[in-house]
């Protein structure tokens, strides 16, 4: 009726001993006292991200963002690449705990781009293996055995012995917690083996924990306990505390399935101790539930009764299932034997209700485990694969090599004949070669020609900045000449004797030349819309310029015109109010901190399938509210560590964060964003972003 020993607490104590402690408390002090005294901007930025890594070695994560994003911005600001990965990878370790993981993988970004930028094998190593912790969280084996498998070859490039071995035992884990054991063993020995050969005690520890833990599940219980025993005696030359209870808790628990419940009781009061010193509710769970066994087996049910609410208590403080589920079950037989029929009931429930998650869990492990051998199958598969083309390779090489002695004599023979062709068709091709060049240099001329028409023709940053003071204008062509255009006037308001500020961001039909005789054509009616015909209202204005493009361009069926944004500002005590007409556009309005996507048509300005009247819509700004427009150019660009779109999701949660910087801040942060997405891709499309702060 009663189950002996769990594995759980074996399972739960497997992971990275980062615990400084007091030390990471008295160098935080020392740190910040530094920081006081100032100094440059990147020994201001190295203290910050110091400060922030051993908040986080205490587990205070909020604390951890706060100093790492002062770092960032720093570094940034001075463009410190160690400062910008270093505080980049602090704050992915923030979301990572917090379960935000694509914020987390969005830093990890840039990390990759600059560590791939300078080549640094060493970040691009640690990195990788961040990923796979990250992937590990999400539930992705797969993915995260991927970047284990990247970040141990790069490591074994450099020579990392240390990353090798840390590396190893991260697959090893990996493999046995998903219930791959032979080649967790594997990982396991080869972690051990070179950890052994650079003296590095405290992994020796970790690998003899990781194949007790291997041995315990076979089970074989005299290796295991070797392994555990030969850890705990390092732990002790150490003075890991917590390292002791690992070890002195997995030895009792071999006592304990012999019987002898003595000298399991004294290894497992050590472990509670430790666990109660360190306010460790998860060891405290555990250790009361095998004392509490004891007390049980003894005839002691009173006791053994105090010892499982007690690791109820503390399983239910853990907050972790696979804890407070034994915890319960266990209370619910217990109160039953003693009468307790209640008390036994309400145990009996919970235990019932969560035992379908463990149940749920187990199962998503097994799945897990399936794909690791798949996974592990297909590397040795492609291994074996590699070395049968090698030596197919080898003898294909051989017999070449006997052709070309062969041909080589009728080679040289026929190398006169040729050469004396190729001397005249190389003369030829010279002439040829100027002649393109010459008109491939008049073509460029004219475009970069056309170039200063076009810039002629959008709005001055300085007329936009006589209107509205703060804000800044992102353009970027895909080539020297854009489809993307801005453009902005103003005119006096038909009733009133008020001047309006008119602004327009659009995305013509195409890029490169023809989107430019668009973009030239598009601005042209615009201006007579509003500066000739006076029409005031955008909605009217989008409708005439539709009309005019129909009837000059699109008389015999073609979709040619543009996308975009149409403001008219009118400007007032308490801030302004906004009538606007949007053609396919997604532009946002961030107002206190929160984002609102502004409503739109989903037509453009040409022909199209609708050609319904346009809305008018009509929004009020107070101070402080910031206007971002822009085409989709940037959601668009492909980029990042997979080659995926940017997405406007992406793109608005950027400009959140943006928005809390200054104006003219903002600009060089979405470039730097854009650069890092894009890397070493080709860009997809012309870009264009503003923003205006009322």
């Amino acid at each position: 009726m009663r189950r002996t020993l769990q594995n759980i607490f074996i399972l739960l104590f497997v992971f990275s001993l980062l615990k400084l402690g007091a030390q990471s408390v008295q160098r935080i002090d020392s740190f910040l006292k530094l920081l006081q005294k100032g100094g440059h901007d990147t020994v201001r930025a190295k203290l910050l991200n110091r400060i922030a890594g051993n908040y986080e070695n205490l587990g205070l994560y909020d604390s951890t963002y706060k100093y790492a994003k002062m770092s960032h911005a720093i570094s940034n600001r001075v463009n410190y690449i160690n400062g910008i990965t270093n505080s980049s990878n602090l704050m992915a370790h923030y979301f990572i705990s917090n379960g935000s993981y694509d914020s987390a993988y969005r830093y990890y970004d840039i990390c990759m781009y600059h560590y791939k930028l300078a080549n640094d094998k060493e970040g691009m190593a640690g990195l990788y293996n961040n990923l796979g912790v990250l992937y590990k969280r999400k539930g992705n084996t797969s993915k995260a055995l991927d970047y284990y498998y990247k970040s141990l070859k790069l490591k074994e490039e450099i020579g990392d012995s240390l990353g090798m071995g840390n590396s190893c035992s991260n697959l090893g884990s990996l493999y046995v917690d998903n219930g791959d054991t032979v080649n967790g063993l594997k990982y396991n020995l080869r972690a051990l083996r070179i950890r052994e050969q650079i003296r590095d005690r405290s992994g020796m520890a970790s690998s003899y924990m990781a194949l007790g833990l291997y041995y315990s599940k076979l089970p074989d219980f005299i290796n295991a306990e070797i392994n555990f025993r030969k850890a705990l005696r390092i732990e002790e030359e150490l003075g890991d505390e917590e390292g002791i209870a690992i070890a002195s808790y997995n030895i009792g628990g071999f006592y304990f399935k012999q019987k002898k419940f003595t000298e399991a009781e004294k290894l497992f009061q050590r472990a509670l101790d430790i666990s109660i010193k360190n306010s460790d509710p998860e060891g405290l769970a555990v250790c009361y539930k095998s004392l509490g066994e004891i007390k049980y087996l003894k005839g002691m049910k009173k006791e053994a009764l105090q010892y499982y609410e007690n690791s109820y208590k503390a399983a239910r403080e853990s907050n972790s299932i696979e804890i407070i589920y034994p915890a319960a079950e266990e209370l619910s037989k217990l109160y039953e034997e003693l009468g307790d029929y209640k008390k036994a009931l309400a145990m009996q429930r919970e235990s019932i209700l969560l035992k379908d998650s463990v149940f749920n869990t187990e199962n998503l492990k097994k799945l897990a485990s399936t794909e690791l051998k798949y996974q592990h199958e297909k590397e040795t598969l492609l291994l074996q694969n590699e070395q049968q083309k090698r030596e197919a390779l080898a003898e294909a090489e051989n017999h070449k090599k006997n052709i070309i002695i062969i041909c080589s004599a009728l080679f040289l023979i026929a190398v006169g004949f040729f050469a004396f062709i190729l001397y005249k068709r190389l003369q030829e091709n010279k002439k040829q070669k100027y002649v393109i060049e010459q008109q491939n240099k008049e073509i460029v001329d004219s475009i970069k020609y056309a170039q200063r028409i076009q810039n002629t023709l959008l709005t001055g940053e300085s007329f936009i900045s006589e209107h509205v003071s703060e804000n800044f204008i992102l353009f970027k062509p895909k080539d020297i000449v854009s489809g993307d255009f801005y453009w902005g006037t103003v005119s006096q308001h038909p009733t009133l004797n008020t001047q309006l500020f008119y602004l327009a961001v659009c995305d013509s039909t195409g890029h490169g030349v023809p989107g430019a005789f668009m973009s030239l054509l598009n601005i042209g009616f615009l201006n007579e819309a509003v500066n000739e015909k006076s029409i005031s209202d955008p909605d009217k204005v989008f409708n005439y310029t539709r009309e005019k493009l129909i009837n000059s361009i699109s008389k015999e069926g073609q979709k040619d015109g543009f996308d975009g944004i149409l403001l008219r500002i009118e400007k007032n005590n308490d801030g302004a109010k906004v009538h606007y007409a949007a053609a396919n556009n997604k532009s946002i309005v961030i107002s206190d901190g929160k984002l609102v996507e502004l409503k739109n048509d989903r037509m453009p300005v040409g022909k199209g399938e609708k050609e319904d009247s346009f809305s008018l819509y009509e929004i009020s700004l107070k101070k402080g509210d910031i206007i971002y427009m822009f085409t989709d150019g940037f959601a668009d660009q492909f980029g990042g560590l997979e080659g995926k779109k940017f997405k406007y999701k992406q793109l608005n949660e950027l400009l959140l964060h943006c928005s809390r910087e200054e104006m003219s801040k903002q600009k060089n942060m979405l470039e730097t964003e854009f650069t890092i997405w894009k890397n070493n891709l080709e860009q997809v499309d012309d870009v264009c972003v503003i923003g205006i702060k009322v």
